[in-house]
């Protein structure tokens, strides 16, 4: 994504990066939601998008994940496409006593899709 906005900025992906927060069942049902969050990226710095992605790329912090000694929760979305659940699972897997929930039918931002379902998976962690 980075070289495409390098190419033609933020607007050459933003429909394809505002479809990959939301599942498809939510996108059928809020089709305004693509545009909600194209506006939101395209307020975006391209160089800030284009140095996240390089970052994002580059940045293998898996080796450290043994080391945590926080407690962990990771949610995800089972149609999440940008951090799929099973680079999510191999994340709680790799943290010790990290516990894993997945969101059935929902994409890569649950508190914006399913919110009343994310907060029922963290109320416990945060201790509401």
């Amino acid at each position: 994504m980075a070289a495409k906005v390098a190419e033609g900025g933020l607007g050459s992906i933003a429909e394809i990066a505002a479809k990959r927060v939301f599942s498809p069942a939510y996108l059928a049902a809020h089709p305004e939601a693509i545009e909600e969050r194209k506006a939101v990226l395209l307020e975006i710095d391209p160089k800030a998008f284009q140095h996240a992605c390089k970052i994002l790329q580059e940045a293998d912090l898996e080796p450290l994940l043994h080391s945590l000694q926080v407690p962990t929760l990771v949610v995800c979305g089972e149609f999440d496409q940008a951090t799929p659940p099973l680079l999510n699972k191999s994340i709680a897997n790799k943290v010790p006593g990290a516990a894993y929930v997945e969101l059935p039918g929902c994409g890569h931002c649950p508190p914006l899709e399913q919110p009343q379902a994310f907060l029922a998976a963290i109320k416990d962690f945060v201790g509401l």
